[in-house]
């Protein structure tokens, strides 16, 4: 249709061009006539010219023009050349313009060829590589961990890698419907899936598949990352097992829920601080054991405004903790809201999941009871170990006490070389006070014999009663003669007389002495010696002191 219409113009134009050289050739010869054409257009015009005073219209005017040139073109036959010459170029042009729309035609052509050739070349090629990116694609999907399978649009798999056949537990797939092998599928955001990629869209979602059965309590459904796109005429599904996400978000929840019921449910009071010694967050127990208002310390509040002297010199705990120190303090003073306290309280940092320093742990706890009953505990102690270890009429050192103190003596003076005495004494007349007088009597008369004694040694000397009317002396002495000199004042001072509630009463006492090392290096060796001369000071008539061997002094 192209070339036609190309022809036809061409020859318009060639036949337009003709008509005008003709029109032109034909004015020329009338502005610029020959006598022979001079005579021929007179002859016609003279013929064809109305008479004088009339015109023609316009339409005749130009028949008659038309004529004129027929008439002229009759006539002289040089005109002829014109038309035929015009027709012979306008039908060269033609046959050129057809010759180059051909071969431009032809080159198309020849273009197009190539083009599906090489279309055809690049199609066998992909269909190589494309083969050959299948079957790695398949190799790959065989051998990988997720679920890959390929559904046709009847919603039976066509294929299905080793992971889908045991998550399906089938042994092959190929030919099952879809949703026979999934029987949640319909309840879940895969079925919706599947239809999205039949659309041709790509479609992936994060699905839960339902429980089979109840439950086990504690446990988790099975959670899955699923994708489902396009695959030619098919479609491919993809899933991975992603339930240990969700395990471990639990497990995190559950540790984190755990740790915050044991810390507010602790004893020990907890503070968690940032870097800048802002509370991350304060336990229920912390702000209570430090005497602050209930809801008076929270997150976000600065330590060091809230207890500026609590824990003291905070600011140098801080910079001691930076440099690796253990700070703390297991028992201190302080005063916290005016009042003094005895806290323990230690600074521990913390660090964040990247290992960085993020802040400090404190914690603090009241000890001030704790001491004010250690204080009391430690008083019970000592009345009842005064209770075991003293007379309870006299308040002196009993038996047991008594031995103690005495191997104790003996240690000391072996180590040092020094010397003890051990004087035993027993009162002389003291059974008669309690018959006529009364066991009351006697034993205030007891009380009144210990405090005598006790004023004639030092301090550090131990008296000591033994039970009923005898008592025991352990001395520090130089010699023999500070002994004597002890025993001397003893037996003056109990002889004097003892005022009972207004009656008089009169007793003396019979006195042993053994002394260290002479008279034995052991403890059960003195008292021996010391307790048999007593019995020869009262057989040698009483009120008289007698030292372990033959020696004795009387006292008149």
């Amino acid at each position: 249709m192209p070339l036609l219409l190309n022809k036809i113009i061409t020859g318009v134009l060639g036949a337009m061009a003709t008509a005008v050289v003709l029109v032109l050739a034909v004015e020329g010869q009338r502005l610029f006539p020959l006598p022979a054409v001079a005579d021929l257009a007179n002859s016609f015009w003279q013929g064809a010219t109305p008479p004088a005073g009339s015109a023609l219209p316009l339409q005749q005017q130009v028949l008659l023009q038309g004529k004129f040139y027929l008439f002229m073109l009759s006539q002289q036959w040089l005109l002829w050349m014109i038309p035929v010459f015009g027709a012979v170029f306008t039908a060269l042009f033609i046959r050129r313009a057809s010759d180059e729309e051909l071969a431009m035609y032809l080159t198309k052509m020849h273009s197009q060829e190539k083009f599906i050739e090489t279309l055809q070349d690049n199609e066998k090629s992909s269909g190589g590589h494309w083969g050959m990116a299948r079957e790695a694609f398949d190799k790959l999907m065989e051998d990988g961990a997720d679920v890959w399978l390929v559904v046709g649009r009847d919603g039976r798999i066509s294929r299905a890698n080793q992971a889908a056949r045991q998550f399906l537990k089938v042994e092959e797939p190929a030919g099952h419907e879809l949703q026979q092998a999934l029987p949640w599928l319909t309840r879940s955001s895969l079925y919706g899936g599947l239809a999205q990629a039949m659309r041709g869209e790509v479609w992936r979602d994060e699905i839960e598949v339902p429980a089979q059965g109840t439950p086990e309590p504690g446990t988790t459904g099975t959670y899955l990352q699923a994708m489902v796109w396009p695959w030619g005429g098919e479609l491919a599904v993809w899933l991975r097992d992603v339930s240990h996400f969700f395990k471990d978000t639990s497990i995190l929840q559950n540790s984190e829920t755990l740790l915050r019921q044991m810390v507010e449910e602790s004893v020990r009071p907890v503070a968690v601080l940032d870097n800048d010694g802002v509370y991350i967050y304060v336990s229920p127990r912390f702000a209570e054991v430090l005497g602050i208002p209930a809801g008076e310390l929270k997150r976000g509040d600065n330590h060091m405004e809230k207890m500026p002297n609590f824990p003291p010199d905070f600011r140098m705990a801080m910079q001691k903790l930076g440099a690796g120190e253990v700070v703390g303090n297991e028992a201190e003073r302080v005063t916290v809201n005016g009042r003094e306290e005895i806290f323990s309280w230690h600074l521990r940092a913390w660090k964040d999941a990247f290992g960085r320093p993020a802040g400090t742990i404190l914690t603090a706890i009241n000890q001030s009871e704790l001491h004010r009953l250690r204080a009391q505990t430690a008083e019970a102690g000592e009345r009842e170990n005064a209770l075991a270890y003293s007379d309870t009429l006299t308040g002196l050192p009993n038996r047991q006490l008594f031995n103690d103190r005495l191997n104790m003596a003996l240690a000391v003076a072996h180590r040092q070389l020094g010397k003890l005495a051990l004087l035993f004494l027993d009162l002389d007349g003291f059974k008669k006070v309690n018959d006529t007088l009364g066991h009351d009597a006697g034993d205030m008369l007891l009380k009144q014999v210990a405090t005598r004694i006790q004023g004639q040694v030092r301090t550090t000397d131990t008296v000591a009663r033994l039970g009923g009317d005898e008592f025991t002396i352990i001395l520090s002495i130089r010699d023999r003669s500070d002994a004597e000199q002890v025993a001397q004042k003893l037996l003056t001072a109990i002889r004097e007389p003892y005022n009972l509630n207004g009656q008089a009463a009169n007793v003396g006492t019979s006195i042993g002495i053994a002394l260290f090392p002479a008279d034995g290096q052991q403890a059960a060796d003195l008292i021996r010696r010391a307790d048999a001369a007593m019995y020869e000071a009262k057989q040698g008539g009483k009120n008289t002191y007698r030292f372990a061997g033959k020696e004795i002094k009387i006292v008149s």
